[in-house]
C-alpha cells in the first residue's frame, strides 16, 4: 500500500516536470523567435548545425525497480544527427515485469528494440545545443509470457472456482511510438532528456484465451495503447 502512494505520488510530479519543461520549451522558442526579427538570418548553409552521436541511458529503470521489486528494466537510447534538423534515432532493452493479483498471476520476460526519428522543432540556438523534437518510431518485442496462476469463478454466489495455468510461450508484438521530447545540454556534450508518448499496437502473437497484459517496451497494454515516459543521461560524440 505504501509502495502504492509511493508510485502515484511520483507519477503526479513526473507529470508536473513534464509540463514544466515543455512550458519552459515553449517560452524558449517564443524568445528565440522574437530574437530572429531583429537579427539578421544566416542561410542556412552556413549555420553550425553539431553532428554526432548521442548514446545514453534510461535512469527510470532503476527507480521503477527500487519502487517495485516485481519490475525490472534496463533501456539504451541514441540519436544522431543526419541533416539540420532531423535525427535518426532509436533505443533496445530488456524488461520482465510479474502482476500478482486474486484473480491472474502472471510475467512477461523479454527484449525490445525502437527505431526512427526525430525532429528538433527549436531549430538552431547560437551558442546552445538543446533540443525539443518530435519523434516517430516502430517498435518490436521479442518475449516469454507465462501465466503463473488464474482463477475464474462461477456459480451465484461464486462458491464454484477454477484454478489453472498456462505453461511459457514465446511471443511478439509490433507497434508504433509518437513522443515529444526536451534535451537539455547541462554541461559540455552532456545531455538531460525528458519525453512521453503514446503507443499504438497493431499486431502482436497470444496466448490461448489471454491478451497479452504487459509487453517489454510497451508497457500495459490497454485496447492496444499505453503511455510510457523516459529519463535519459546522455553524452555526445562529435563529428565536427
Amino acid at each position: 500500500m505504501i509502495l502504492n502512494n509511493i508510485y502515484k505520488f511520483s507519477q503526479n510530479r513526473i507529470l508536473l516536470a513534464i509540463l514544466s519543461l515543455f512550458l519552459s520549451a515553449t517560452v524558449f522558442g517564443q524568445d528565440k523567435l522574437e530574437s530572429k526579427e531583429t537579427k539578421t538570418i544566416a542561410p542556412s548553409d552556413t549555420i553550425p548545425y553539431k553532428y554526432g552521436l548521442r548514446i545514453g541511458i534510461d535512469i527510470g529503470g532503476p527507480i521503477t525497480m527500487i519502487i517495485d521489486g516485481n519490475h525490472k528494466l534496463f533501456k539504451g537510447n541514441f540519436d544522431a544527427r543526419v541533416y539540420k534538423q532531423y535525427f535518426v534515432s532509436g533505443e533496445l532493452g530488456y524488461e520482465k515485469y510479474s502482476s500478482i493479483s486474486e484473480s491472474l498471476k502472471y510475467t512477461t520476460d523479454g527484449s525490445f528494440i525502437m527505431l526512427g526519428g526525430d525532429y528538433d522543432m527549436l531549430g538552431y540556438t547560437p551558442g546552445r545545443n538543446d533540443l525539443l523534437a518530435f519523434g516517430l518510431r516502430y517498435g518490436f518485442a521479442t518475449f516469454d509470457q507465462t501465466v503463473d496462476e488464474y482463477r475464474i469463478q462461477n456459480g451465484y454466489w461464486n462458491d464454484d472456482t477454477h484454478i489453472g495455468n498456462v505453461e511459457t510461450q514465446k511471443a511478439n508484438a509490433h507497434w508504433i511510438n509518437m513522443r515529444i521530447g526536451l534535451k537539455v545540454e547541462v554541461l559540455h556534450n552532456f545531455y538531460l532528456g525528458l519525453s512521453g508518448g503514446v503507443n499504438f499496437l497493431f499486431y502482436d502473437t497470444r496466448l490461448e484465451n489471454f491478451d497479452n497484459l504487459y509487453i517489454p517496451g510497451f508497457g500495459k497494454n490497454k485496447n492496444n495503447k499505453s503511455f510510457i515516459f523516459n529519463y535519459t543521461v546522455m553524452y555526445l560524440f562529435p563529428f565536427n
